[in-house]
């Protein structure tokens, strides 16, 4: 290694592009990798990763870092992501004298951070250049009759295949470092992590989206600023609500419902993926929702829910392996409807919208299921049926009908938030971060810091 590392920049490009692929391969595999050896390489690769314009070295380089920075001794000791269950949930802030801290913070220091952003931004504008393309040439096979795909240039193909190939251990790469301590975290973010993440989000392959919103699930667990960034998109909204420029908001939310302006982008794609597709990617959005909803305001809480939080956490009831999915799906459930309770002032087990909610939408019914389920763990069923008899008691004097003094059922939270009150002592919109964790002591829930799958 020693010996590579002093002709890095003297060998010939096709020799450095195997040395660095082996450099890459010596830091990973199991045991790991003896951090005192390989940690030397940060500097060179970092200084070759500046330098070079070789795609193929660049690639090697990224994933080398990638297995730099995984907390390789948690992986070891307690197995993949998912196996993380609801009894021994991992801490949302990370000790910063920890083995996997120390790794991040050597990489941090190297300033690789910002290249890595850098890199994401160059591989999507090529992805971009490589999709617009092919759309022209498929346009024109059409009008021709023929097939564009077997008429795609290969200069095209391997634009599109190298954008992919970089996304990949980027995406990874600030997964494993927000994974870190919130201040580790905060330094990925101002280092502009919300500038690319949704290029994860959006991604076409299932992994690189599933690594995005694992990513993102792991920065919403962080600080109070960092999940206002998650709802960003609906700042123009409370803004403007604040300022009571009521016939602008009403224009807004008129321009919103046809499609005509976004003011919800990033949270509203995470919810659309939680809701289908990949079950995989799905398990991941959720979990990223979960902690967003935890340290949510009840304003974001029901931006949220009007972006349809409450029907994705009702699928994933459904998902019963692992089972940290499903406590997960109606822990982020129960945090809504006692949010609301106490928001309004009444029992925290009261019988409300949301509730009614989620039993029109047969999450009771998935919950009774729950408990039928010979799988599923004597624990997880005394939370589904503590869950049901909390809100649904058998008892018909709690119903529907009996709920007349409770707020309805809104189609748009945007518009229940014209209707609150001005006053500033009685409106949460006047309350910077009206937070959520009196409910912990409640559910046992936590936000869940999650090392790689």
């Amino acid at each position: 290694m020693e010996f590579i590392l002093e002709n890095l920049f003297k060998f010939p490009d096709s020799m450095r592009r195997n040395a660095v692929w082996t450099l890459s391969n010596m830091c990973r595999g199991k045991p790991s990798p003896d951090w005192t050896r390989v940690s030397k390489m940060l500097v060179p690769l970092h200084q070759l990763l500046d330098q070079t314009k070789d795609y193929d070295v660049i690639i090697d380089i990224l994933w080398a870092v990638s297995f730099l920075s995984e907390d390789r001794e948690e992986e070891e000791t307690t197995g993949a992501n998912n196996s993380t269950t609801d009894e021994q949930p991992i801490k949302s802030n990370k000790d910063e004298n920890t083995t996997a801290t120390r790794h991040i913070e050597a990489i941090l220091q190297t300033g690789a951070v910002k290249r890595v952003i850098n890199l994401l931004k160059h591989a999507a504008k090529i992805g971009e250049e490589s999709w617009a393309q092919i759309s022209e040439l498929r346009i024109e096979a059409a009008r021709n009759g023929s097939k564009a795909d077997e008429n795609i240039p290969a200069e095209i193909r391997k634009k599109l295949h190298v954008s992919d190939c970089l996304i990949a251990p980027c995406i990874r790469i600030l997964g494993n470092i927000v994974s870190g301590s919130d201040r580790q975290t905060a330094e990925v973010v101002a280092a502009g992590f919300y500038e690319v993440i949704e290029i994860g989000v959006d991604h076409r392959i299932n992994n690189v989206k599933k690594e995005a919103c694992w990513a993102l699930s792991n920065v919403v667990a962080g600080t109070a600023n960092q999940l206002n960034l998650f709802y960003s998109k609906a700042a123009l909204v409370k803004s403007v609500l604040l300022s009571k420029h009521f016939f602008v908001v009403h224009i807004l939310v008129y321009l919103e419902h046809n499609n005509k302006v976004t003011l919800r982008n990033l949270f509203l794609k995470v919810v659309n993926i939680c809701k289908q597709g990949d079950v995989n990617v799905r398990k991941e959005a959720g979990w990223c929702l979960s902690n967003a909803v935890y340290s949510s305001s009840f304003e974001q809480i029901g931006i949220l829910t009007d972006a349809g939080f409450i029907e994705a956490m009702v699928d994933l009831l459904d998902i019963k392996n692992p089972e940290n999915v499903l406590v997960m799906a109606m822990e982020a459930l129960m945090m809504c409807l006692v949010a609301y309770n106490r928001y309004f002032h009444r029992a925290d087990s009261a019988f409300n919208p949301l509730a009614e909610k989620i039993e029109g939408l047969g999450g009771v019914d998935k919950l009774e299921s729950i408990q039928a389920t010979e799988s599923v763990s004597h624990r997880c069923c005394q939370k589904a049926a503590t869950f049901v008899s909390s809100f649904w008691p058998e008892d018909d004097s709690v119903s529907v009908e009996n709920i007349g003094d409770q707020e309805p059922v809104k189609e748009n939270w945007f518009s229940f938030l014209l209707n609150l009150k001005e006053d500033a002592q009685s409106s949460f919109l006047y309350i910077d971060y009206f937070r959520l964790r009196f409910a912990q002591h409640l559910f046992s829930f936590s936000l869940r810091k999650k090392k790689h799958f």
